[in-house]
């Protein structure tokens, strides 16, 4: 299987916070897990709120927050959904610092 992905993965998870508009158009705040971070995004889970592809989500790790679009939701039941993110150009990265910490480190 060919990668599309233009910058490796780190296998490390962070408890974040999610917030913005749900599908049934109601504020929604909560926290998640996220793991196989980029810079340009990460895998969410444990997402409660009903959300939809092409939806916009604010996640704060620690005192950084940034914008993502929402690429695609994956329904998993009683412990949450689960939703990969794509961080929306010319935000910071709200997790560089754990990125840079990994490469750094190997």
């Amino acid at each position: 299987m060919l990668e599309r992905r233009s910058e490796p993965r780190v296998r490390n998870t962070l408890r974040v916070q999610i917030s913005g508009i749900d599908a049934c158009c109601e504020e929604f705040s909560e926290n998640a897990l996220a793991v196989n971070l980029s810079r340009a995004g990460a895998f969410v889970c444990g997402v409660h709120a009903g959300l939809r592809c092409g939806d916009f989500i604010t996640v704060r790790y620690g005192e950084n927050i940034a914008h993502f679009r929402i690429i695609w939701v994956l329904e998993s039941g009683i412990g949450g959904s689960a939703v990969a993110i794509h961080r929306v150009q010319h935000e910071r990265c709200p997790w560089e610092e754990v990125l840079h910490e990994e490469t750094v480190g190997h």
